[in-house]
């Protein structure tokens, strides 16, 4: 009789631990208290302003002793003060509404992470959507090519957020690491490879580098003449194109 209670305690273990281990029975876990309250229906990132625009749905009556709010958190990675996320407090009432989340309040281009945050006896976080940060302005740098910027591997010019390395294989690099035009670029950019038709390096030419961000990423344009002389005189460019480094 002691042997099959203890063969049955084993098989009630062995059942016990498979059936708490199933794929996704945490996640699901995880949130079931907001999933209970709300749900957002859409995520909008506004690219003149910078806004957040979130529609979602109560769909009963909050008790005042929870606390649900929408908002964003910056990425583990770009290892930023919780002080800089945002979270604004839903409607309590049952019923569809539309939030406006504002622009950060720091110069940051990159990824921000939308989430629906739960306070109160315990806490959760459903991570919602992830959606891009950039500035809407343009930065346009003028650069003359100096004897030791022709000699060396490759030379910076600052744009917005990055400083575009101009390689001697005519790619482009990026430095990230440093605050450019007020604004700090925590988003990985990726190098681009040798432009078709982008002339060597020579002292002398003149570069107007122009960047700026949209929904497709980093985008660069290089004007170049062969000196500034050329450029007062209204002469022709030896090359211009635009390239992006997509998000």
């Amino acid at each position: 009789m002691r042997k099959h209670t203890i063969r049955f305690l084993i098989a009630l273990l062995i059942i016990s631990s498979i059936s708490f281990s199933v794929p996704g029975s945490e996640a699901e876990a995880s949130t079931a208290v907001i999933d209970s309250y709300i749900s957002v229906n859409s995520v909008t990132k506004n690219a003149t302003n910078q806004t957040i625009s979130v529609k979602y749905t109560v769909k009963k009556t909050i008790p005042s002793a929870i606390g649900l709010c929408i908002g964003y958190e910056w990425p583990s990675t770009y290892r930023l003060s919780s002080s800089y996320n945002y979270c604004k407090a839903v409607n309590k009432t049952a019923g569809s509404y539309t939030m406006s989340i504002p622009k950060p309040s720091i110069n940051i281009i990159g990824s921000q992470n939308v989430v629906v945050k739960l306070s109160g006896g315990y806490s959760e976080k459903k991570n919602v959507k992830s959606v891009f940060n950039y500035p809407t302005t343009k930065v346009v740098k003028p650069h003359t090519v100096t004897k030791a910027d022709a000699l060396a591997e490759y030379f910076v010019v600052g744009g917005i957020g990055v400083g575009v390395k101009f390689m001697k294989n005519n790619a482009l690099g990026f430095v990230t690491k440093t605050a450019y035009a007020g604004y700090t670029t925590y988003y990985g950019l990726k190098g681009i490879g040798v432009i078709s038709g982008f002339p060597p390096a020579a002292v002398g030419q003149y570069y107007i580098v122009e960047t700026w961000y949209n929904s497709n990423g980093l985008n660069v344009k290089n004007t170049i003449w062969a000196s500034k002389a050329a450029y007062d005189s209204k002469h022709q460019p030896i090359y211009t194109g635009t390239v992006v480094s997509r998000w």
